[in-house]
């Protein structure tokens, strides 16, 4: 019989009643704790983003930039809001509920909850102020005050072509790639156009000058990323 065998038994065997009955009832507890830990396990609830913005726990995306290197990046764990277990997105400091940003927000009048922004719009937009937003993606801003209605929300975002394919400076190659167009209300020398790789994410965003189209400046490029799928 094996010494370590042995061992282990003589432990047992000079243990009282009393003391296996508690070793018993703790090895319950831990066992219930267990199944307790398993039944609140956060894939049960977990809000998978939409695959043109992939942003799983986990995920992150290096830039070459107009200001130099850029990396966006998501939590490494999902985050419990509203019952539901969301990725999070350091860099806006919001989650990712879909397609969509998901952020605090204040309505006025003490009433305060959480507001969807579209990241990428599977349609066309059909309204006159086209899809609000209260987050610049261009930007990296979120407008967590919204009492002022629809019509006081700075940025607006579209999609403006649903499947093609592009190339970013750093001579990467993609397809299935669908174009946003960002705007901001209050400026009206520029807008932003941002593509967004099937199963990839964004792989670079244009700045336009409005009163010359044909200005485009590349100011944000793919260089490397990790999708943690």
């Amino acid at each position: 019989m094996p010494p370590n065998f042995v061992k282990q038994f003589n432990v047992i065997k000079g243990m009282t009643t009393q003391n296996l009955f508690i070793l018993l009832i703790g090895s319950l507890f831990l066992f219930s704790c267990r199944k307790d830990n398993d039944i609140s396990d956060p894939a049960e609830n977990y809000v998978t983003p939409c695959s043109y913005f992939p942003a799983h726990p986990g995920t992150w995306w290096n830039y070459n930039s107009n200001v130099g290197q850029v990396t966006f990046e998501i939590d490494s764990t999902a985050h419990l809001v509203e019952e539901s277990y969301l990725p999070y997105f350091k860099n806006l400091d919001c989650y990712i509920n879909g397609c969509e940003f998901y952020h605090n927000a204040y309505y006025g009048l003490g009433q305060s909850g959480y507001k969807g922004a579209p990241i990428i719009l599977e349609m066309y937009g059909n309204s006159g102020l086209q899809t609000l937003s209260t987050v610049s993606f261009a930007n990296l801003f979120v407008n967590e005050f919204i009492a002022g209605g629809a019509t006081s929300i700075q940025h607006r975002r579209e999609l403006i072509i649903s499947d093609t394919t592009v190339s970013n400076l750093n001579g990467l190659m993609f397809n299935k790639v669908l174009v946003m167009k960002e705007y901001d209300i209050y400026d009206s020398t520029h807008y932003y156009l941002e593509y967004f790789a099937e199963n990839v994410g964004l792989v670079k965003r244009d700045s336009i000058n409005i009163s010359d189209t044909n200005n485009l400046i590349e100011i944000l490029t793919l260089d490397q990323f990790w999708i943690n799928d």
